[in-house]
């Protein structure tokens, strides 16, 4: 009986450049993959499809996917890590790709990450979490091009000396997902020209420090390049950042010497760059406040693991 062992990055998403104008590619993301956390799923080949997850989304799916590829064998499927669902993490993307994976292996398909998508409809808005599964590191996707979904365009190793600081507060309330995300991206305003063209400026100053590892340049280039996506999401979510709680937590990042800052996704995770060498005194401030969860990861800079 085959059985293999499936273990994914999660990712930090910085942002989307444009909502709505006609004028540049619509979308056109940026983000990191992350060691942790991650899914690691182990799959043994079955008869009948055995998955030990509640969501009803991610059997739909997974079920729409093994009727499109007509796969026969199927796989009963154990979780031993999971990644937390809707809190800027993009676990979606990431059980679906990993449980995929396992049903082309069982039937003898070759995995197609975007033809997955297209089926299960992955990548509408994104395509970061398809290229952290596929390549880690640090990315920049095309933007959405007619239906197709967004493929990476820049990918570059994220610096082994750099780790990030996730705070997410607890009892908060969960990112915008399907539906919801939806309905406001289409009450969202275009994004103004001007606007548009400061992000890409931004963009090549991130790379460059992330080619000659200069965590200031990139961190400062990071955090105003967030400043502008709060601005795209502005008129959604009222303030720079979801919430006065996570302005709190940014403002706490910055006080402990974060280089850069910012918000994964809809959130509610906000995130920190800090020196690996560093850690323990981040530990020592952060540890002051209460009502907080706290996550310490590096950069996944090679994607998913297969065993």
């Amino acid at each position: 009986m085959k059985k293999i062992e499936i273990k994914t990055p999660s990712r930090l998403h910085f942002g989307i450049i444009n909502i709505k104008n006609p004028d540049y590619a619509l979308y056109g993301c940026v983000g990191c993959a992350i060691e942790y956390p991650n899914f690691l799923i182990i799959a043994k080949e079955s008869e009948k499809l055995g998955l030990d997850v509640k969501r009803k989304d991610i059997k739909y799916k997974i079920q729409k996917l093994i009727t499109a590829l007509k796969m026969e064998t199927k796989a009963k499927i154990k979780t031993v890590s999971v990644i937390p669902e809707h809190v800027g993490f993009g676990s979606t993307t990431q059980l679906i790709l990993a449980i995929s994976y396992a049903l082309c292996f069982f039937n003898n398909l070759k995995f197609d990450a975007y033809k997955i998508a297209e089926i299960t409809g992955l990548g509408k808005i994104s395509g970061i979490g398809i290229g952290a599964f596929l390549y880690g590191g640090f990315l920049i996707d095309s933007g959405k091009i007619k239906n197709e979904v967004p493929k990476i365009v820049f990918r570059w190793d994220f610096p082994k000396e750099w780790i990030f600081v996730i705070l997410i507060p607890k009892n908060s309330d969960k990112g915008l997902k399907g539906k919801e995300e939806m309905k406001a991206f289409k009450e969202l305003n275009p994004t103004p020209k001007e606007r548009i063209e400061e992000m890409l400026t931004l963009l090549e100053e991130i790379k460059y420090g992330l080619k000659n590892k200069d965590i200031e340049i990139f961190g400062e280039a990071l955090s105003k390049f967030q400043i502008n996506v709060g601005l795209n999401f502005f008129q959604f979510q009222k303030g720079l950042f979801t919430s006065k709680i996570h302005e709190k937590l940014i403002e706490i990042l910055k006080h402990v010497g974060a280089y850069g800052v910012g918000q994964s996704s809809w959130g509610p995770a906000v995130y920190g760059l800090f020196l690996e060498e560093e850690k323990p005194k981040v530990l020592k401030e952060i540890s002051k406040y209460t009502n907080i969860n706290l996550i310490i990861t590096k950069a996944n800079n090679y994607g998913v693991k297969i065993k």
